[in-house]
């Protein structure tokens, strides 16, 4: 005679048999691939709120992010130019508060050392 589960507890088997068994996470905002895939709904929505990782085999494969933290992430950066434009070195040196003498380089000649 083959023994049954505990009746509280769920086994895979109990999930592939019940489609209404609740997503298997294992932590907070972290979703299996299996679960993420069958939940996608669900998934999206937490994602609103944190994003979702999501592992195969227990590794991370991929997060799931809102539209406003991606564009927040993925927004083009200043190039190295406009950095310095927008410096507060660039505004003080318009000004005429800082020379260019204080920026030049130190043109000396590499001193011996005695190994």
């Amino acid at each position: 005679m083959a023994r049954r589960p505990h009746p509280t507890k769920r086994s895979a088997t109990h999930r592939r048999q019940n489609p209404k068994a609740p997503p298997k996470r294992r932590a907070s905002g972290t979703w299996q691939l299996q679960a993420a895939r069958a939940n996608l709904s669900d998934v999206v929505n937490a994602a609103a709120r944190a994003p979702q990782h999501i592992t195969r085999n227990g590794r991370p494969v991929a997060v799931v992010l809102s539209a406003e933290e991606y564009r927040r992430l993925a927004k083009p950066r200043q190039s190295l130019v406009e950095f310095f434009q927008q410096s507060p070195w660039a505004e003080a040196m318009a000004a005429g508060d800082i020379s260019e003498a204080f920026f030049e380089r130190d043109r000396d000649p590499i001193r011996d050392i005695d190994l």
